[in-house]
Order: structure tokens, then C-alpha cells, then sequence
């Protein structure tokens, strides 16, 4: 009777899939282990992901129904928002968190496995030690035939999201839930046993848009240049062979492995999906070269160079970047010949000494510093709390707030204004210093607030100012953090 209910699973799965030929039977009902385990057991590997790519197929399907439909965009992002929601509801992989020591000795056996790892069976083993370091010991971990079928049938849904730009719109595909906490996991292991180069600052432990600006510092003259479809540009084919070499040197199978769990079909091509958590890291190691070259370039010309993910940046004393001169034309062809990318021209710049020279957001004239506009959205939300109130406040937030950010919609639950600020002060204290005026101005009057609306020594917002944090994790987490409240305020 049970072994007629498992088979039972097993059609069903089959059918979710698209499976009806015998051989993909094998592929799927492939040993998880080197023959320990009973062939039965094989099924735990794939029933936990059944009602995921179900939930996802749906979700694709309701996403296709509402952009074939002659609606305003508004309604279509708030559709797409929903229906990408449910992608989300399953729950996330749990367990204690290491401690301190606990983590270092697990990294280290992380460390230690990759560069010992021979075939597809040690990748599995090193990733499930990445999700006990990322979720604690108790995490549920992944299988070869689980990682197998997630490479294979791995889902995405494809949603857009509105730029800060009006009328322009970013398309992220993003992975199922199953999927893409096995990139976590990658993504993890990757970021530990690769160092990238220098001039890489974006998504690099103990590096943000602050490091990355700092370089550029007092120059009479900023280059900003910006890579076109820089995810969709890089290729399974090109992930592949990256990693059978140094400092990888991966066996062909597990290269193969890696480049189809962190690629996916669009269109003619397997390309890097913009949404899935490997694919920042795996730019970093693509562009190797492209930094390598770059970092040579702009030395040949007394320049310095950077690059955050797809913003590219030079800047020096001397006035180097005429359109046809020999500095712009051997550029276009280190990146578009050598390496394969585009340069999006609608989005090359040249700022002198008497301009606002920005790098990643931050003005860098003479200091590290933000925009005047983001001081201007921070101060009439301390301003009407103190001046009306938190609820009435808190009322006038979130009615702006539900009007004006629909790039957020995936983000549920009541928003409030403490969180806000509070993030905007992070932020702020980490471009410009503790120590800075402006910010310790701020800091001291959301503090009095909190108090007196919270109590004090209370453990509300204010204990955000001051997180457990080394400054590593803080500078990735406000990165992240600026992206959201960039456009929560209103000047």
C-alpha cells in the first residue's frame, strides 16, 4: 500500500513537471548518497519542493494572464507584486545561529572542502555546510538529486519593477524559493574561497558605494560609464568555462553543475538572472579580467578605476576622456571587443571640478557626502513627529508611502516611520561619520522622539543606531537598506 501511495507521488511530481518520458524517471529518482540510503528514500529529496514549483507555476501563470491584459502599469506591478508574494511562503530554512567560534571553524571547513571537492557529491556536502553556517546546525539540507532537479527545472518568475526614472522599468527574474536558498548557499561559499580584484567594490565583504566613492575623491574630473544588460550579457557557456580554470579548477561536472543552478533560459541563451543571489558574486569573477585590464588602462593614463557591479568609474586631473581620443577608443575596445559587454552611451558621463561629481549615489567633490535630496526627505519626518505627533505622523507616512513606492510592494506589512528614519540615519552615519554635525544633529532629536513615544532605554528603533554589527555586515546591509528607502519620503 505505501509503495503504491509513493508511486502515486511520483506521477504527480512527474505531471507538475512536464516529465512523461522514461528517462527523465532515472534522473529524478537518481541516488542522493553513494548507495546508504534506501532508493525510496529519494522521494524526501523531491516532495518538499512539489507544493514550491507548484506554487510557482501558478504564480507564472497569473504573472503571463495579467501582462497580456491592457491595464495601467500601476495595476500591473501591483499584480505582478502578488503574484511573485506567493513564491515566498514557504518557510525559510531555521535552526540556532553559530556562534562566534562555531562559524570560524565552519568556514574553515567550508574553505577546506571546496578546494578538496572532486565531484558533485562534495559540492553537496560543502553546500549543506554553508546552510548550517548561514541558518544554524539544525538547517534542513540539500540533496545531489535535489540540486540535480533544481539545475534542471529550476523556476523563475519574471516580474518589472519601476526605476527611479519615470517611465523606465527593470525586469528581475527571481528564483523560487527551493532554488534560490541552494544559491544562498553558493553564493556563500563562493564569496569565501574567492578574493576579487581590488577594483571590484560592489557586493565584496568589508566594500559598499562609501569605499567605492572615497577613491574618486577631490579629482578635477569623474567618468562614469554604465554597462548595458550587464547580467543578461553573461552566458551559462561563459560561467562554465570560468570555473574550470584557476583559481577554481573545477571538473567539468560540477562546473556544469554550478553555471546551470546560477544560469537560466532567456530566450536563445542561459544567461545570469537579474534576482538570483549568485549572480552579483559570479559578475565579479566574470569581470576579472575586465578589472585587470581596466586597472592597466587607467594607470597608462594617471587615472583611477573602480568598478560597483555595472557603474564604471575613472577619474583624474587630466581631461583624458574626449570621445574620440585614444583613452575612449581603446576603452570601447577592452569592453566591447575583448570581453563581450555593451556600454550604455545614454548613461556616460563627464563631470568636472564645478559640477556635482557623483560615484554610486555619493557626491565626491571634496568629501565623501549624500545628496542634498536625502536630507531633504529625512528632515519633515523628524519634523512632523516632533511638531504633530507620532500617530498623526506615522498616519501622513504611510498614506505617502502606499501612493508613491510601488517598487516596494513586495515588502508586506505596516511600515512605520521609526524604521525609516532610523535606516536613513544608518545610512547617513556611514557616509559621513559618527562624528559629522548633521548627523549626530539628527540622531540626537530621533533619539529624544523614541524616548518620549517609547519610553526610555526602551528597546525600540533607536537600538538601531548602534547594531551588534562589525562594520563589514553593516556596510552590506545599509547598501541594501539605501535601495529601499531611497524613495519612502517625501521632501
Amino acid at each position: 500500500m505505501a509503495k503504491k501511495k509513493n508511486i502515486t507521488k511520483k506521477q504527480n511530481l512527474k505531471k507538475k513537471l512536464g516529465q512523461t518520458s522514461a528517462s527523465k524517471k532515472t534522473e529524478v529518482s537518481e541516488p542522493v548518497s553513494s548507495g546508504t540510503e534506501k532508493a525510496e528514500d529519494n522521494l524526501f529529496a523531491i516532495e518538499p519542493i512539489e507544493d514550491d514549483l507548484a506554487r510557482v507555476a501558478a504564480a507564472v501563470t497569473e504573472l503571463e494572464g495579467v501582462e497580456s491584459a491592457k491595464v495601467p502599469d500601476e495595476e500591473i506591478i501591483l499584480s505582478q507584486a502578488n503574484a511573485l508574494s506567493k513564491i515566498d511562503e514557504l518557510p525559510k530554512y531555521g535552526g540556532d545561529p553559530l556562534t562566534g567560534e562555531e562559524l570560524k571553524q565552519q568556514l574553515a571547513k567550508i574553505v577546506e572542502g571546496w578546494h578538496s571537492m572532486n565531484g558533485i557529491d562534495d559540492l553537496c556536502v560543502v553546500l549543506n555546510m554553508a546552510l548550517q553556517a548561514l541558518h544554524g546546525m539544525e538547517a534542513v539540507k540539500t540533496t545531489i538529486g535535489r540540486l540535480k532537479l533544481m539545475a534542471r527545472k529550476g523556476r523563475y518568475v519574471t516580474f518589472k519593477i519601476p526605476k527611479k526614472k519615470k517611465g523606465e522599468f527593470r525586469t528581475i527574474d527571481a528564483p523560487c524559493s527551493e532554488l534560490k536558498n541552494i544559491q544562498q548557499a553558493l553564493n556563500f561559499v563562493l564569496q569565501e574561497v574567492y578574493n576579487p580584484n581590488a577594483a571590484a567594490m560592489g557586493f565584496v565583504k568589508g566594500k559598499s558605494v562609501v569605499t567605492n566613492a572615497q577613491v574618486h575623491l577631490g579629482q578635477n574630473f569623474v567618468y562614469n560609464i554604465d554597462l548595458k544588460d550587464f547580467f543578461p550579457s553573461i552566458t551559462s557557456g561563459r560561467v562554465f568555462k570560468r570555473l574550470l580554470v584557476k583559481p577554481f579548477c573545477l571538473n567539468e561536472k560540477v562546473a556544469s553543475l554550478i553555471s546551470d543552478l546560477c544560469c537560466y533560459q532567456k530566450g536563445d541563451n542561459k544567461v545570469l538572472p537579474q534576482g538570483a543571489p549568485t549572480s552579483p558574486t559570479i559578475t565579479n569573477i566574470i569581470c576579472e579580467k575586465l578589472d585587470f585590464k581596466l586597472t592597466r588602462l587607467a594607470k597608462a593614463y594617471g587615472l583611477k578605476y573602480t568598478r560597483y557591479a555595472d557603474d564604471i568609474t575613472f577619474s583624474g586631473m587630466k581631461n583624458v576622456f574626449a570621445e574620440d581620443g585614444k583613452f575612449c577608443t581603446s576603452l570601447r575596445n577592452i569592453i566591447e571587443n575583448e570581453e563581450g559587454l555593451k556600454i550604455n552611451s545614454d548613461k556616460t558621463r563627464l563631470c568636472h571640478r564645478g559640477m556635482r561629481q557623483e560615484v554610486t549615489g555619493l557626491t565626491v567633490n571634496s568629501k565623501t557626502n549624500v545628496s542634498r535630496k536625502y536630507i531633504q526627505q529625512l528632515r519633515p519626518l523628524i519634523h512632523n513627529w516632533e511638531v504633530k505627533g507620532y500617530d498623526e505622523a506615522q498616519a501622513i507616512f504611510a498614506k505617502h508611502y502606499a501612493e508613491t513606492n510601488i517598487r516596494n510592494l513586495r515588502f508586506k506589512g505596516e511600515h512605520h516611520i521609526e524604521n525609516i528614519i532610523s535606516g536613513k540615519l544608518m545610512y547617513l552615519k556611514m557616509v559621513k561619520g559618527e562624528t559629522d554635525s548633521t548627523y549626530k544633529s539628527y540622531a540626537n532629536r530621533f533619539e529624544k522622539l523614541c524616548n518620549e513615544t517609547f519610553g526610555a532605554g526602551s528597546q525600540n528603533p533607536q537600538t538601531l543606531l548602534t547594531p551588534s554589527m562589525d562594520d563589514g555586515k553593516v556596510l552590506s546591509v545599509l547598501n541594501d537598506l539605501a535601495n529601499l528607502i531611497e524613495t519612502n519620503t517625501s521632501e
